[in-house]
């Protein structure tokens, strides 16, 4: 007797592959699986091709628009006037802060002009068709549009109709809800969400198919500015230059290249307004300064002349002219010192003035501050954000808070960098005043109508040269702002591409056989991961050492008895392979001795095919010549005489063994072969368990084997009563049937216990029921398979009546 305390010590084990046994994972397994199921992998990969195809057909395209830009630099033209502009805005101290190519990507990006743009185009408001295949956006072909008046809040869903034009009029069916109404061109729909106004379009041939699909959805502004913001991108071009490509991703080509272009167009306005309204301040600040000028030279003019005529003064002489000039250069210093205080007040007087708040400071001033300039460039930038934040906001909006913060605190600053410089300026001033009081004293001693002439003739000096300075800086500035300078130039205008970039037929086709590949790939590992029943031998020899004897293919007649002298089917030949290595087992163990051998079959549970096994290995060893006597232990719950059409109610087993009958009586012959005997279970009236533990057994044993030269037994399942464990006392081997896709495998681990604790001698698996299993039956296992015998078999009897889908995939569960 064969018995082994090594559950793993597989003598005949397969590749393990996937299962847990201790060989670890083998590739060629794999590989051997993937072939094997190759009729899934064609399957998936047409139904994936398939999907695929459609998908490119139905699926809307998606376009992308570019357009590219040059940021304009430091000398990015000239004007008429011979002067640079850059030197001109230098001195004036406009627009000195220079174009940042990393700053306009961020300004053209912000979600303020994309907001201003969807809301100016009501690029929410889309229009649909049947084009084609598929109901696809139509946008500027639609033959009618709207003019979205209002959109008002709570609005979570997009509001979308089905419309039909029927003559000059159209009918609207809500999608989501019953509603329905009819209306004609020009006419206000008002609804709970929006308010609009249908137009006809006159660009579009006229639609005179009532039943035409058309379509209107309105979706809200923020799903559609966060839309357009995820598909739009600006970058640049390329480093170290200062141009920037602008690209949009859109299903309608024409609507891409509307919105860039008003994108684009917004932001150069904003720019150019927001250097604009810096300008009109500066104009407006110095209008005011020649006009109080001009009226204070008119005034000086006409005293001097005054003086002159009626102090009949027709010269000076030298002296008096050195003394005026003296007194002139101290006087302009003075005087250049005051406009400079004058100016610090009037800044000081924009800066408190509440109508002012929301104005940009001038900057053509005589204040020299370098901190005092940037400021006032911080200051008028935050002027220019809060102008264009307000298209889109309101007053109360978070960010006009936050740059409504932002002013105040710079306004601080300046009125403290004013403060500050007025005390420098009255330093200065304070000094220059005591060397113009010298000059005066000198002129004082000056003859009195003399003295008042060079002191009148001083001031319109001063006052001349101030009123020439404050003309020629309007006039710069009046140049400037006629000429001022756009922050970006078109290089090529919006254009979308005369393709879609999405769908990419080579990618869709690519990721779906990649996809053909994976689901039927991962379907088998994780079958073979969460299998729980017997599938291979591996699944045996993984969990017990019981060598696997033999495997036994699905009959397809159906029939109980598939072996014959004549049958050269490929189950008939396997049943043979098996007797052949029975018999070798079987004269190993006996080593000779006299008397017939006991081969006991047994399973786990019902089902498993145990009764069909044994029937015909008794078969197959009668063939062989040998005297067989096919015993029916199953006293429980017979079921060969129901096979073999023979009358159960005679002497059996049960009579012989509570002595109501004799062994001559029991035994009767199969009809099925010469040499094929059979000993009924017959009719047990006590407990079985008990019935088999009667001294009879070993009489009745040593009677069969005197009798015949092999001993068939059938028994009940060993996993479910203990008749198996019994009877196995008398048996020399035993045969132990396991089905597949069946028996559990945890139930192999009865096997082993069965082996392990010695409970049945010379144990040896049949692994009966077995299908193609793709992967397993291309090289592997115990040579036992006949699944393709290429012609060398003969074929069952009965006609394959499988439905088509299951002659194609064997394993497919009906």
């Amino acid at each position: 007797m064969q018995s082994n305390n090594k559950p793993n010590d597989n003598t005949n084990a397969g590749i393990v592959g996937f299962n847990n046994g201790e060989e670890g994972f083998d590739f060629k397994y794999l590989v051997a699986k993937v072939a094997g199921n190759w009729k899934w992998f064609l399957l998936s990969a047409i139904l994936c091709v398939g999907l695929a195809v459609l998908y490119i057909m139905y699926a809307i395209p998606t376009f992308t628009i570019s357009a590219r830009v040059l940021v304009n630099g430091a000398n990015s033209g000239k004007i008429n006037s011979g002067i640079t502009e850059t030197s001109m805005l230098s001195d004036l101290a406009l627009f000195s802060q220079q174009n940042d190519v990393n700053n306009e990507i961020q300004e053209l990006y912000s979600r303020t002009l994309v907001e201003k743009a969807v809301k100016d185009l009501q690029l929410n408001v889309s229009y649909w068709a049947l084009a084609g295949v598929r109901f696809a956006e139509v946008y500027d072909k639609s033959p009618f549009f709207i003019d979205l008046l209002e959109l008002r809040g709570g609005l979570e869903d997009p509001l979308a109709w089905d419309v039909r034009i029927i003559g000059d009029s159209l009918k609207f069916m809500d999608d989501y809800t019953p509603d329905q109404f009819r209306i004609r061109f020009g006419d206000t729909v008002r609804k709970k969400f929006c308010t609009y106004v249908v137009r006809k379009n006159p660009a579009s041939p006229e639609v005179k198919d009532s039943t035409f699909p058309l379509g209107l959805r309105i979706l809200t502004y923020p799903a559609t500015n966060y839309t357009y913001m995820e598909n739009l991108l600006v970058f640049l071009t390329a480093t170290n230059t200062t141009m920037m490509d602008v690209t949009f991703d859109n299903s309608v080509p024409a609507k891409g290249e509307d919105f860039l272009n008003y994108l684009i167009k917004s932001y150069i306005d904003t720019k150019v307004r927001a250097n604009n309204a810096i300008a009109d301040s500066t104009i407006r600040f110095i209008d005011e300064r020649i006009t109080g000028v001009a009226q204070e030279l008119s005034n000086v003019e006409s005293r001097a002349t005054n003086i002159l005529t009626s102090g009949g003064i027709t010269d000076i002489n030298e002296e008096t002219r050195v003394l005026t000039g003296e007194k002139s250069e101290a006087s302009a210093a003075l005087s250049n010192y005051n406009a400079k205080v004058q100016s610090v007040d009037m800044i000081n007087r924009y800066l408190n003035d509440p109508t002012r708040i929301n104005e940009p400071l001038p900057t053509s001033t005589n204040i020299d501050d370098p901190t005092y300039i940037s400021q006032v460039q911080k200051y008028n930038s935050l002027q220019q954000q809060k102008e264009t934040a307000l298209q889109t906001n309101t007053v109360n909006n978070p960010v006009i808070i936050n740059l409504d913060n932002q002013i105040s605190v710079t306004r601080g600053i300046l009125k403290n960098i004013l403060s500050t410089y007025k005390e420098s300026l009255n330093y200065t001033y304070n000094s220059l005043a005591g060397r113009n009081a010298e000059v005066q004293g000198r002129v004082s001693r000056a003859p009195i109508q003399q003295r008042q002439y060079l002191e009148t003739s001083r001031r319109q000096e001063v006052l001349q040269q101030l009123y020439v300075y404050l003309l020629t800086v309007r006039e710069q500035t009046a140049v400037t702002k006629s000429n001022n300078i756009e922050p970006v130039r078109i290089i090529d205008a919006p254009k979308a591409g005369v393709y879609p970039w999405w769908p990419n037929k080579i990618i869709v086709i690519i990721a779906a056989i990649f996809l053909a590949l994976v689901i039927p790939s991962v379907a088998i590992l994780i079958g073979e991961l969460n299998s729980n029943k017997v599938t291979t031998p591996n699944d045996i020899t993984a969990a017990t050492s019981t060598p696997v004897i033999a495997e036994i293919s699905a009959s397809k007649n159906g029939k109980a008895i598939v072996v014959t002298k004549d049958s050269r089917t490929a189950v008939a030949e396997q049943f043979r392979t098996l007797r052949t290595s029975l018999l070798s087992k079987v004269a190993e163990i006996s080593n000779g001795k006299p008397g017939g051998k006991v081969v006991m079959l047994t399973s786990t549970v019902s089902g498993e095919g145990k009764s069909f096994v044994t029937l015909n290995t008794a078969v197959t060893l009668a063939l062989a010549g040998k005297k067989v006597l096919l015993a029916d232990f199953e006293l429980r719950k017979s079921q060969l005489g129901t096979v073999l059409n023979l009358d159960d109610s005679k002497h059996g087993i049960a009579e012989y063994l509570e002595e109501n009958g004799s062994l001559n009586e029991a035994i009767v012959p199969s009809g099925i072969n010469e040499n094929l005997w059979i000993l009924m279970s017959g009719t047990l009236e006590s407990n079985p368990s008990e019935a088999l533990l009667n001294d009879r057994m070993k009489v009745l044993f040593e009677d069969m084997r005197n009798k015949f030269d092999y001993i068939v037994v059938d028994t009940p399942p060993a996993a479910i009563v203990t008749d198996a464990q019994v009877i196995g006392v008398y048996a020399d081997i035993t045969l132990y049937v396991v089905r597949q896709k069946y028996t559990y495998k945890k139930h192999v681990d009865v096997i082993e216990d069965l082996k392990h604790n010695r409970k049945l001698k010379n144990m040896y698996v049949i692994l009966n029921d077995v299908k193609p299993v793709p992967g397993y039956n291309q090289g592997y296992g115990l040579g036992f398979r006949f699944d393709e015998d290429h012609g060398y078999y003969t074929q069952d009897d009965a006609k394959d009546k499988r439905p088509f889908y299951k002659k194609i995939f064997p394993d497919t569960e009906a």
